[in-house]
């Protein structure tokens, strides 16, 4: 007679191999997800980096003007459909920076380091700005220095004058030129200037501004609500008309940037599939890791 295995011992065998699998391949999952998400970390923390330093810079650029508008930030409701519309924050200012645009937008050399900078975070389709599979990304367009001396210094009002000048392209872009704007929906983010693409997946930017009162030198954080700008010299909050008794001192930045996977989350959850969360907010918790910076406004005032 042949020796071999019985028939419960090969069952116990089997099931034993299988729970071992399944131990196996758990484990396996488990240090795969952490690598992705130790992964996703590391690279929005590069990002953010990135993004901060630049923005950093641009402030410690700014020109400061005794006319003219040469920093406007304003506060906007952005977004809708399936998640809650987010506080969001669009920043104009004039400074000096390191890749002001060589050329104009018809391709002519315009020299100079002094442009016209818009930061604006928005959540819309990359390539042609539409709402269809949109997501958050950060743009940032720049100014050649000759338009921005022509249309952006000693203005009153840095938003108006880069959508009438800039945005819209009067005297600046012409139907032959790379960055033409096709459609005024569109805007600035038309599929010509993606390039203005600054960060993807940037799901929160804020902006939050220190002051010294000039009567008892007391710093405190600004409470904006609508806008904040620096014109004529002299600090504007929500009110056009009567500047305040107070001078910038610092301020700082604010991001929150969201990995791969909490891309596809937010995009799940924006289009009402099988979303297990309630809202922006805790996406961001899950998925996201915030940033902060504090960068110095010692010339303003």
């Amino acid at each position: 007679r042949m020796a071999g295995f019985t028939l419960v011992e090969i069952v116990v065998a089997t099931f034993i191999m299988a729970v071992f699998t399944v131990l196996v391949l758990g484990v396996s999952n488990g240090v795969l997800q952490i690598w992705g998400s130790a992964a996703g970390r590391v690279e929005s923390t590069r990002e953010s980096r990135l993004v901060l330093s630049t923005i950093e810079s641009d402030f410690d650029g700014i020109v400061y003007t005794s006319s003219g508008e040469v920093l406007h930030y304003e506060i906007e409701d952005l977004g809708s459909g399936n998640f809650d519309p987010q506080s969001q924050a669009r920043l104009i200012l004039v400074a000096s920076t390191l890749d002001a645009p060589a050329r104009d937008f018809g391709g002519i050399e315009r020299p100079g380091d002094i442009c016209g900078i818009r930061y604006e975070l928005n959540y819309l389709k990359i390539f042609d700005g539409s709402g269809t599979e949109a997501k958050f990304s950060l743009y940032r367009g720049t100014a050649d220095t000759l338009t921005t001396f022509n249309e952006l210094l000693g203005v009153n009002d840095l938003k108006t004058a880069w959508e009438d000048e800039i945005e819209a392209g009067v005297g600046v872009l012409t139907e032959s030129s790379p960055a033409y704007k096709v459609s005024s929906d569109a805007g600035l983010y038309s599929s010509q200037n993606r390039r203005n693409i600054y960060a993807s997946n940037v799901v929160d930017f804020k902006v939050t501004f220190y002051s010294r009162d000039l009567t008892d030198a007391s710093i405190a954080e600004e409470t904006v609500n609508t806008f904040l700008a620096l014109r004529d010299g002299q600090l504007y909050v929500d009110d056009d008309t009567t500047p305040v008794d107070r001078e910038l001192v610092y301020a700082d930045l604010q991001f929150a940037f969201l990995s791969s996977e909490g891309a596809l989350a937010l995009q799940r959850h924006s289009e009402g599939v099988d979303s297990i969360y309630k809202n922006l907010t805790e996406i961001i918790d899950e998925y996201g890791q915030r940033f902060t910076r504090r960068v110095a406004l010692s010339g303003a005032r």
